[in-house]
Formats: structure tokens, sequence, C-alpha cells
């Protein structure tokens, strides 16, 4: 039987990737509201940590290694399942791959964090003038920043366990990271109220003030021009679960600001783009809520995709 205290009592739920970071988070969780839980990644030792944290607080665990990149494993993977807990009710897809193997970093996060309970990666940037410095923005849990090719990590600024450098980055709920080139080279962070700016690493941080330009208040991504550093882009919302948005564009690096013509209002905040280096001025941008916008001029002038989609996350698009 079901209670508020364990809603997935009864259920059967396989997470895959459960071994570290978000996937471990999620095995636990599930196994605190009542689901028994298999536990599946590559690294047996880690697996069989996650499942000895869900049995001793008394939740049901099971462990089984599992390379996702073969289907064979996979399929046992369910067999075992349902033969040790009966069935089968929830997957977690949470390890994936696309052609070569990946391999997961040693990037701590937190268990769990406020508002949106378990932290999630939302942001990656790799520094262009310099491959071994890469960052990470987590909602709600921060930056993680790495001098070494993703090697180590470090926290700066606000974090569920914050960091030791970077406290001028006050907020954690963290929705884009994006690197402009242009001498300084600059670190720069989405945060829902304000973009924070970094010339020295992430040593320290100064918030740009858009408030004071954007014209709604929410900011959700932040992206640079492939071919020119010093323009940035923002999407912009009324909030998290708003009615409308607008596109921003600095030419100076964030320094001013403006409002970039759409075809039609958003019908919910500007919520992602899309860019890449072989055709610098075509970009894509979105609303949460389905309107695909394109733009051939770096944002001059836009046109809406016809077809509308239900929520969207995520853009990207790639060359021929």
């Amino acid at each position: 039987m079901q209670t508020t205290d364990q809603p997935l009592s009864g259920k059967v739920a396989i997470v895959t990737g459960a071994g570290r970071g978000i996937g471990k988070a999620i095995a636990r969780a599930y196994a605190r509201a009542g689901a028994a839980v298999c536990c599946a990644a590559r690294t047996e030792a880690d697996l069989h940590e996650t499942v000895q944290a869900i049995v001793a607080a008394g939740g049901q665990g099971l462990a089984v290694p599992t390379d996702v990149t073969h289907l064979a494993a996979v399929h046992k993977m369910v067999q075992v399942t349902v033969e040790t807990f009966g069935g089968l009710d929830i997957l977690v897809i949470n390890a994936g791959v696309q052609g070569e193997r990946r391999q997961q970093l040693k990037a701590h996060f937190a268990d769990e964090c406020p508002n949106v309970r378990f932290p999630r990666v939302l942001s990656m940037a790799v520094d262009p003038s310099n491959h071994n410095v890469v960052w990470a923005g987590a909602e709600v849990d921060g930056v993680r920043r790495s001098l070494d090719g993703g090697e180590t990590w470090e926290t700066t600024g606000a974090a569920v366990t914050p960091g030791k450098i970077g406290l001028q980055l006050n907020d954690p709920d963290i929705h884009g990271v994006a690197v402009s080139s242009a001498s300084p080279t600059t670190v720069l962070v989405c945060t829902p109220r304000e973009i924070f700016a970094s010339t020295d690493l992430g040593e320290s941080w100064q918030p740009l003030g858009v408030r004071q330009h954007f014209p709604l208040p929410y900011c959700r991504s932040i992206a640079v021009k492939a071919d020119n550093p010093n323009v940035l882009f923002v999407a912009n919302g009324d909030g998290a679960a708003g009615e409308t948005g607008t596109v921003q564009r600095s030419t100076d690096r964030g320094k001013s600001w403006e409002t970039l013509p759409l075809p039609v209002v958003p019908n919910t905040p500007i919520w992602t783009f899309a860019t890449h280096s072989a055709d610098p001025s075509l970009m894509l941008t979105c609303s949460h809520y389905g309107q695909v916008f394109v733009s051939d001029n770096a944002g001059d002038s836009w046109r809406k995709v016809r077809r509308e989609f239900s929520e969207i996350r995520a853009l990207a698009w790639v060359p021929n």
C-alpha cells in the first residue's frame, strides 16, 4: 500500500549510472520513496556503495554491473531485476553513450539540493583558448571548475557545500555557462536573476547588473557568438513558469544590451540557444513550450518555425 511518506511503495525501478553523482542520488531517493531499486553502472565497487546506503536506510537495493553499450548486458539487467523483485515499473536512463564509451568525471555534487531536490548539470563549457579549463554549472549546486581537462574539480562560489574561492557568486542556481575568449578571457555564468563574470578563472566574480537593462527579470541561458567573443546572447523571460520572453544581445561583452525583435510574442520564457562555428550567424532559439525561432544574421532578424513542439529543454544544429 502506498503512503504519502513512500509514494513508490510496491514499485520496482532501474536506475542506470547509479554508482555516482546524480544517478546515485536518484537511486537513494527512489528507495526512500519505497521503490525496490536495481542500481546499474559499470563500476561494481561504486554500485555496492550505493546499495549499501540504500539497505542501511531500510530500503531494497540490488547491484547489477552493466555496460549499457552492450545490448546483452542490458537484457540481463532487466531480467535479473524482474527475477529479483517480480516486475519493473520505472526506468531511469542516467547513463548513455554516443559512439565511443564515455567516462564519468570525478566532479562531486550534493546528493540533494534546494528547489529541484537533485542537482542537475545544465551547462558545460570548455575554454576555447585553453582546453584544459572546463566549467560545469548545476541547478541548484553551483559552478565546478577543472584546470586539468576534467581530472580534478573545484567548486567556485555558492553551492550546497560552498567553494573556498569566488564567494561573490552568491547564487548556486546555475542555468548557463559560457566562455568569451576576448582578452581577458571571461567565463560568464547565468543565474535566474543575474549574469556573473570572472576574468581570473573563477577566483572572483562580478555581477553585470542585467536587471537594470533587461525588460524581464528571469535569465535562463547564455551564449557567445562563435566568431566574435564580444557578442553575447541571453535567454530572458518573466519567470521559470512564465508566459513570455525576449532575446537579449550585447555587442560589448555585457556592458550594454538590446532586445532583439521576434516575429511573435513568445508563449513562455526564451529557454536556450543553438550555435555552431561552421556558420556563426545561423542561430536557433526557442521558448520553453515549443516555439522555435531561426536567425540567419546573428539575431538581427528572426523567423518562427511553423511547427511547434511540446516542452523544449535543449537545441543543437550540426553542419551537413
